[in-house]
């Protein structure tokens, strides 16, 4: 699983948001998703860095785990919450864990 830091989500109550682009979760896995990542990881995070990073998308998945970091001071000064993410369309086949981790500050 990739972990995305500071992902902008298109959220009304959210400050920062991102106008919904045409990426796809299927070109996401091709450019970043962990096959990409394991078979060149510095190129899945260029890819990550020059395509993805702070654009708007709507995929479909469903949140399977939110963690609030108000008990640990050290995780609260970095981000405010994790939200653990399994997508429609696995990015592993034979994963049964969450494909996104999404990390708000």
């Amino acid at each position: 699983m990739k972990w995305v830091s500071q992902t902008i989500l298109n959220l009304s109550h959210l400050v920062c948001t991102a106008p919904i682009s045409a990426v796809t979760w299927a070109t996401y896995r091709e450019d970043c998703g962990y096959d990409a990542f394991m078979r060149n990881p510095k190129k899945a995070t260029h890819s990550f860095d020059r395509q993805y990073w702070g654009t708007g998308v709507s995929w479909k998945g469903y949140v399977v785990r939110v963690n609030l970091n108000e008990e640990d001071p050290m995780s609260m000064a970095y981000h405010s919450a994790s939200l653990l993410v399994k997508m429609e369309i696995d990015d592993r086949s034979d994963a049964k864990e969450a494909d996104i981790g999404l990390s708000l500050s």
